[in-house]
């Protein structure tokens, strides 16, 4: 829509059309401030299990599993469950000193399957249903406990960030859509028939995620046309 298609071939015009927004990857996403890091009644068989990189909080059975994929996919605002994980504990710099920072992940409906109002009631109450979940298997998770907390839905991610009803993906995860098919062939090499315009969002490979690669391999082909080296393929070796 920013280009116009009068800057762009006819093949280039169709395939743009032609790409499907999933949504693949909707989230909700929460921020805790805590005073103590969960405390699972688990660790008592094994210690590690406190120490975690991310632990997921959710659905105790396969049926409720699939209750609440049917429920994220089919619009529905599902049962509570995230996949949570406190960095603080490797990362003191994310917390005042004493205190930690955790971080959950709900999958959620795409954000128009809500209306304005109802995401504002998600906002409002989802994290206290999460937190009565979360202390059944983590009983330190306590208003004492918990400082302060904050919830991110799928229509703020719209807004903010631009992400196609708050998917992270930006795009459908299927298979013609994945690997050199992302966005399309003839953009897979992040380069566009506009000349100094270069795709680096989660629309291109490998797709959404914390990984930081659209950019990154969008970095490379821009250092190559304009004939730079990659100051870190000498160290990372790619």
């Amino acid at each position: 829509d920013l280009v116009g298609t009068e800057h762009l071939s006819d093949l280039w015009v169709r395939r743009a059309k032609a790409f499907r927004y999933g949504p693949s990857h909707v989230l909700g996403t929460s921020v805790f401030c805590l005073h103590e890091p969960p405390a699972y009644r688990s660790a008592r068989f094994d210690p590690d299990i406190d120490r975690c990189f991310y632990t997921i909080v959710g659905p105790d059975s396969d049926v409720e599993m699939l209750r609440y994929i049917r429920d994220a996919y089919g619009g529905r605002l599902p049962g509570p469950g995230a996949g949570t994980w406190v960095n603080s504990l490797w990362d003191p710099a994310q917390a005042p000193p004493g205190s930690h920072a955790a971080t959950g992940w709900y999958f959620f409906p795409p954000a128009s399957a809500l209306s304005p109002g109802e995401w504002v009631e998600v906002r409002a109450t989802y994290n206290e249903r999460f937190l009565d979940r979360w202390r059944r298997f983590a009983p330190n998770m306590t208003a004492d406990n918990v400082m302060a907390h904050r919830l991110y839905t799928p229509d703020q991610m719209e807004r903010k960030n631009l992400m196609r009803e708050g998917d992270f993906s930006n795009g459908e995860f299927a298979l013609d859509q994945l690997g050199a098919n992302r966005p399309f062939p003839e953009a897979s090499n992040y380069r566009t028939e506009v000349e100094g315009l270069y795709l680096c969002g989660p629309s291109a490979y490998p797709g959404g995620g914390v990984h930081a690669a659209c950019g990154y391999n969008a970095f490379k082909a821009i250092a190559e046309d304009l004939g730079v080296s990659s100051p870190l393929r000498a160290e990372r070796g790619y």
